[in-house]
């Protein structure tokens, strides 16, 4: 690796890294939601269920949204 590529593999980490906190706090939140709402209601962790599969697909789409952003913004750089 050549000195002046350190930064850019800082950058490369940091964005792997709010790819996994976007896509777990997603999940804990959805999970969270979905345990109250069960223990309110139904008391049979089938909406339990059905939140942490939707925090999963949220979580993922969201983290895939914010790569997107991501490369957009240094593909733009990069002409620059």
């Amino acid at each position: 690796m050549k000195r002046g590529d350190f930064p850019k593999e800082i950058s490369k980490l940091g964005m792997v890294m709010n790819f996994g906190i976007i896509v777990i706090s997603n999940l804990v939140v959805s999970a969270f939601i979905g345990y109250y709402l069960d223990k309110v209601f139904l008391k049979n962790r089938l909406i339990f269920v059905v939140f942490l599969f939707l925090g999963i697909i949220s979580g993922i789409y969201n983290g895939v949204k914010f790569l997107m952003k991501e490369v957009e913004r240094s593909e733009r750089k990069m002409k620059k």
